[in-house]
């Protein structure tokens, strides 16, 4: 008869979840000095900070610490004070409430209602482009409710965003031994296309496909047709970047598929294959493809990406004034908010459309800005990039087609999809 498999404490069952990273940023001098500098101009700021604060303590405290003597009584009244002196924002008010009760009253403090709360301020976070502060609140989610496949993916999700792609494994990994245990499809897919994501950032093409299509799988078999759409739109990324068009084309069409009218990521696919049209030569279309994703998107960190793309293509494709009018219009979100990990690839695109019309002093600009953000935010693709279109503009000379990577490709079925995109992303409300 074959033997039980033995987990690590030694017991037959499923293997265990393995452990988060618990601790803070190395750089981070304190708990939560990431968040207070992030939301330090925010009317609730200190509230923010405090309630992260006390929710983590609450949370990391033993059982019997937690009903007795955790928090001064000067701490419920200070949280208070904080709250009635503050013209929050409507939607901070109730979960920031819920979390400064954990220290009036730290015995009646109910996880769930934490992690109800924790998760409502890392939305709003999240939506106010506050990426340290939504990962912050994110992981004072999954630590209240450490059971939660879902919060322990989003910790990974917001963690990968933000290069902390050590933080990122952990809590994706995390995240498939808790779905695994709870036997929760779609988190474990989820949890797999984050995973498959990483290995693609860090250029290890074949675990990232293979995480992929092992999302792609359950999604499957369990009919979550929403992760089915994001498996195939990653598997046509990393068809395209391994020069298997043909391949990558139809991975797009069953992820267009797979999405429907109207889905939120439809752009974002629209937006992945008009880019290699682009890497292609083929600038007219991909131009025609990213002005239609301008239009549908709002998000100022979205907008500076497909902005820059436009100016990309349009240089290509020698139209000047929509070059110009997408540079414009570039260097006014660059200029009005903290650079992220996006703001590099953007000032790298504006760097190439700039050296296709031969414009060398926005090359120059560009391309210098780009270095900077590359080497902040541990680019070294696109700090090389810019590098070369550094020395181009030096030159005054055009590099040998770098932008230009794969050879061109036309066919029906190409064809069909671009018609396809276009279609549906026209019929997207603005």
């Amino acid at each position: 008869m074959a033997r039980p498999r033995q987990n690590r404490t030694g017991r037959p069952g499923r293997p265990q979840a393995p452990p988060p990273i618990l601790r803070r940023r190395v750089t981070e001098p304190f708990e939560g000095a990431d968040l207070l500098e992030e939301v330090r101009r925010e009317q609730g700021a200190l509230a923010l900070w405090q309630g992260l604060r006390d929710v983590l303590l609450w949370a990391f405290a033993p059982a019997d610490a937690r009903r007795e003597g955790l928090f001064s009584a000067q701490a419920g009244r200070t949280g208070a004070q904080l709250e009635a002196g503050l013209q929050l924002d409507p939607e901070l008010v109730v979960p920031l409430h819920e979390l400064s009760a954990v220290c009036t009253d730290p015995a009646a403090a109910r996880p769930e209602r934490l992690a109800v709360a924790c998760r409502a301020i890392s939305r709003w976070a999240e939506a106010r482009s506050f990426p340290r502060a939504a990962l912050a609140y994110a992981y004072a989610a999954a630590v209240v409710a450490p059971g939660s496949a879902e919060d322990s993916y989003r910790v990974g999700l917001l963690a990968r965003r933000e290069a902390d792609y050590a933080r990122a494994e952990a809590w994706f990994r995390r995240s498939i031994g808790l779905a695994r245990r709870s036997k929760e499809a779609r988190p474990h897919a989820l949890a797999l296309v984050g995973l498959g994501n990483l290995f693609m950032q860090r250029g290890d093409y074949p675990r990232a496909e293979n995480a992929h299509r092992r999302a792609l799988r359950m999604a499957r078999r369990h009919g979550v047709r929403e992760v089915k759409g994001m498996a195939l739109h990653d598997l046509c990324v990393l068809a395209y970047e391994s020069n298997q068009m043909e391949k990558a084309e139809r991975y797009a069409y069953g992820a267009l598929r797979a999405y429907g009218p109207e889905h939120p990521r439809l752009s974002m696919l629209a937006h992945d294959v008009a880019v290699f049209w682009l890497l292609q030569g083929k600038f007219d279309r991909a131009l025609d493809a990213f002005k239609a994703v301008h239009r549908v998107i709002r998000d100022p960190a979205e907008q500076l990406w497909t902005l820059g793309t436009i100016a990309h293509a349009a240089g290509g494709a020698g139209r000047r004034d929509e070059f110009t009018s997408a540079w414009i219009q570039a260097w006014r979100i660059i200029d009005s908010q903290p650079a992220t990990h996006g703001t590099g690839p953007a000032l790298l695109n504006l760097a190439f459309g700039s050296a296709y019309l031969q414009d060398w002093e926005r090359v120059e600009m560009a391309a210098s800005h780009a270095v900077a953000t590359a080497v902040r935010w541990g680019e070294s693709r696109v700090r090389m990039e810019a590098e070369v279109l550094l020395e181009s503009a030096r030159n005054r000379s055009m590099p040998l087609e770098a932008s230009n990577l794969y050879p061109p490709r036309d066919g029906e079925f190409g064809d069909v999809l671009a018609t396809r995109l276009l279609e549906a992303l026209h019929s997207m409300r603005a």
